[in-house]
């Protein structure tokens, strides 16, 4: 493999890693919405907390108001 055709695969790798990244935000926010509109809709904490099989300290963060976590 010559200099150039690394270049690009490094290019490549980046890209594909901030795609990636962007796409774990957005499922990141969405479950955060989920969460909070089942907790609004009146279910417990400790239901969401064994349905996700997350702690109940990351739930309760995931549930704070954005940029809280």
């Amino acid at each position: 493999m010559d200099q150039e055709q690394a270049m690009n695969d490094v290019r490549n790798a980046v890209r594909r890693r901030k795609t990636a990244q962007r796409r774990l935000d957005e499922a990141h926010e969405h479950l955060r919405e989920t969460l909070r509109a089942a907790r609004d809709a009146g279910v417990r904490q400790v239901e969401l907390v064994e349905e996700t099989g997350y702690t109940r300290e990351h739930v309760r963060r995931l549930l704070l108001p954005t940029g809280d976590d």
